[in-house]
């Protein structure tokens, strides 16, 4: 079974990814292409949560525009 995708782990991601907490909320407060919104729209839902996780792991491994 799969760990439960929550706000702590996608911030710890998003820390990771962007390298400190206000580049990440920078990010998360910019409009965004794929998602079509600003990724912070997403955050108080399981799906958007698990969109948003989606992404930092993209970005991560270099799969993003």
């Amino acid at each position: 079974m799969k760990a439960k995708l929550t706000k702590p782990i996608v911030l710890k991601k998003g820390k990771e990814v962007f390298g400190s907490t206000e580049l990440f909320n920078l990010w998360l407060n910019r409009d965004h292409i794929l998602l079509e919104c600003k990724p912070i729209t997403l955050w108080e839902t399981k799906k958007g949560l698990q969109m948003i996780y989606g992404e930092l792991v993209h970005i991560e491994y270099g799969e993003c525009c």
